[in-house]
């Protein structure tokens, strides 16, 4: 069969178009495929680098707001402790004892316990509830007139998210004069952790278990102290409170002496 030269032209022609076909979709499209993949894998590489090296620049934006973050929550907890140890909790009452004169009598400790840590609007939400004030203590009028502005400043620490704290109470009996109970008193207050009082009972007269009279010029009570502790994000902070050579002696030799 032969063939004219216009069907020559459209074999040649349709040819071409066969292998242009065969071309773009055996060849072309897979590589295409590959590069636009590879191209999409560069990008996904070039964003993990910029995040890497973001992160790992000092002066970035994530390192500075998390040495920002560090430090809001470093402040927070400053006035806490790292956690409560009784043996710390002794000796520091017995320095305030010793440093105001005060005679403790009597010290007493609750169980270490943690408290769940509650949101804020919880919290509120239920005070509106019960009707209730939530404060954790109640102040005598005697300290009332000693220093009007603490009773604004000790207010129940409020924490929000979800977690626990350690918490400890200790009852404190003492006798001694007015003085050297607000001296114990300011010792508790100044006390760069905080210490909440709960409960103060004063009277005079004769000592609370027992029968023997005070002298003149003396008062007796009871005092109910609570400690809070909060872990901390370093192991450094607070280092001085949690390593204690405890054979070295503080304060009285025997607490049980007069």
């Amino acid at each position: 069969m032969k063939l004219s030269q216009r069907e020559k032209i459209l074999l040649s022609v349709l040819g071409m178009f066969a292998l242009l076909w065969l071309f773009y979709s055996f060849v072309f499209t897979p590589q295409y495929t590959a590069l636009q993949e590879s191209k999409v894998e560069l990008e996904e590489l070039q964003k993990k680098v910029e995040d890497i090296e973001l992160y790992n620049d000092p002066n970035g934006v994530i390192q500075k707001r998390y040495q920002d973050n560090e430090k809001t929550i470093a402040a927070a907890t400053a006035k806490y402790f790292p956690e409560i140890l009784q043996e710390r909790q002794i000796r520091i009452l017995d320095q305030m004892l010793v440093a105001s004169t005060l005679k403790g009598n009597v010290l007493s400790f609750s169980e270490i316990a943690p408290l769940l840590i509650l949101e804020k609007g919880n919290e509120e939400e239920k005070s509106k509830k019960t009707g209730k004030d939530t404060k954790p203590f109640v102040l005598q009028e005697l300290v009332k007139q000693m220093d009007q502005d603490r009773v604004q400043d000790e207010k129940k620490p409020e924490f929000t998210g979800s977690g626990v704290v350690e918490t400890l109470q200790t009852q404190v009996e003492f006798t001694g004069t007015y003085s050297q109970f607000t001296s114990f008193i300011k010792a508790v207050e100044s006390y760069p952790k905080k210490i909440l009082i709960s409960n103060i009972f004063v009277a005079n007269g004769r000592a609370a278990n027992t029968n023997e009279p005070i002298a003149a010029g003396e008062i007796t009570g009871m005092i109910t102290l609570q400690f809070y502790g909060i872990p901390k994000m370093h192991p450094d902070q607070d280092q001085d409170y949690t390593t204690w050579d405890i054979y070295d002696v503080y304060g009285r030799a025997n607490p049980y002496l007069p």
